[in-house]
């Protein structure tokens, strides 16, 4: 497995680019303040990848969030509860068209016709995806409420739940990383 196929907590979106000839996609890898990554793949390639080497499979990603959310249609991922990476898609996982968006850049979602949406990141790059605003929103939420069960269930498995987790700091909690993990093998067993 090649390290540069690997999409990093610097990663912004899994994008595909269909070839002049119309055969797979070619995917881009948008990275905060830099050059995109291009490869010869295609995104799930790439996803499959990431997930391998974070420990896991996308297809176990995907149960252990439709087991903690109850989301069963386009279900984001927690590729790395190490360094908090969370993807949503815009479309089916099957669409070769879909693309997997880091929720931490999103600066906001914007419409640019009834059938196309642009997303716009922090750093000042965007990408437009064949996809109406209301799903691309839909999709942003569910993954901020993923976001958001995971981190209240955190809390109140820590030590002290009087004390909010301070995410500020720079340094990683490994104590929060094993609750994290912690609540996503609790959740196959419940």
């Amino acid at each position: 497995m090649e390290e540069h196929y690997i999409f990093k907590s610097n990663d912004i979106a899994i994008i595909p680019i269909v070839k002049e000839n119309g055969h797979y996609p070619v995917t881009k890898i948008l990275t905060y303040e830099k050059e995109p990554r291009i490869f010869n793949i295609s995104p799930r390639r790439v996803l499959e990848s990431s997930c391998k080497f974070y420990g896991s499979k996308f297809s176990i990603l995907r149960s252990d969030t439709i087991r903690i959310t109850d989301i069963k249609s386009k279900p984001p991922i927690l590729l790395s509860p190490i360094i908090s990476i969370i993807l949503f898609s815009t479309q089916s996982i099957s669409s070769t068209s879909n693309i997997w968006i880091n929720i931490e850049y999103v600066k906001d979602i914007k419409s640019i016709g009834s059938k196309e949406t642009r997303i716009n990141f922090i750093d000042g790059q965007f990408i437009t995806a064949p996809v109406t605003t209301r799903t691309v929103n839909h999709q942003y939420k569910n993954a901020i409420y993923y976001e958001h069960l995971l981190k209240k269930r955190v809390k109140t498995i820590k030590w002290n739940i009087e004390q909010p987790i301070d995410y500020s700091k720079p340094a990683l909690d490994v104590y929060e990383t094993l609750c994290t993990y912690l609540i996503i093998n609790q959740s196959k067993n419940s």
